[in-house]
């Protein structure tokens, strides 16, 4: 698992755990998924 911290669009920085081989698309999934934002 990797630990990637990405800042939302209020100014808060965000913890997302991702695997290695997801695709970037899969990454902004999991990242509106933790902000609340389609």
């Amino acid at each position: 698992m990797i630990e990637i911290t990405v800042n939302d669009r209020l100014g808060k920085k965000v913890r997302i755990k991702c695997n290695p081989n997801d695709t970037i698309g899969d990454l902004k999934k999991l990242i509106a998924a933790q902000t609340g934002t389609r």
